[in-house]
């Protein structure tokens, strides 16, 4: 668990030093703003915007986005947050007003990166054992089963859950799930992707 905390960690050093690098400042992964000065909300600084918005700012900037297609049981699409280079999606089955208590948030780093192959991949996967390598189509990346929050009040609330952080047509995408989804209906959200350019 310990470790898994620490990768955790290590994942959302990842994503702040991409957003300094952009001179954005968000909340990532989730994590309440009160625990990080004035670091505030995504939701907070963000544009709220529709799907059409979305794939219009997507063919702008020539960003070949990858969405799910289906999801378990009545989660369906309930926001997007928007503010380049970052896009997060929301989705529940029900309406939420802070993505922090939805069933599936999908973060989306728009810059283009070389992604890391399956040996690199599975060299990382291999210092815990419940990491898992993935290669779904086109995205490859690695599975934490039992990730735990960054936010102490999430954990409480939720305890450890799946966590997806791979590279889907030269970028990055992070996945984090709350129960009742397993780490088998992740996998198969991450397998219904597709590209919205037609």
């Amino acid at each position: 668990m310990k470790n898994h905390y620490l990768f955790m960690s290590l994942v959302v050093a990842i994503m702040v030093t991409m957003m300094a690098m952009a001179n954005l400042w968000m909340t990532p992964l989730k994590m309440k703003p009160e625990m990080y000065g004035s670091i505030v909300p995504f939701y907070e600084i963000a544009e709220k915007i529709t799907l059409n918005e979305l794939i219009e700012a997507a063919n702008e900037y020539n960003f070949n986005l990858y969405l799910p297609t289906k999801m378990p049981g009545n989660i369906t699409l309930v926001a997007i947050y928007y503010k380049p280079p970052l896009i997060m999606l929301s989705y529940s089955d029900k309406e939420v007003k802070d993505y922090r208590y939805d069933k599936v948030t999908i973060e989306v780093y728009m810059g283009s990166q070389v992604p890391p192959s399956l040996e690199e991949l599975k060299l990382t996967a291999e210092k815990e054992p419940n990491n898992q390598v993935f290669s779904i189509n086109s995205a490859r990346g690695i599975l934490i089963e039992n990730a735990r929050w960054g936010d102490p009040e999430l954990q409480e609330l939720y305890g450890s859950s799946p966590f997806a952080y791979f590279w889907l047509g030269n970028h990055y995408y992070m996945i984090s799930v709350t129960p009742p989804i397993t780490s088998d209906q992740l996998i198969e959200i991450i397998q219904n992707m597709e590209s919205l350019k037609s």
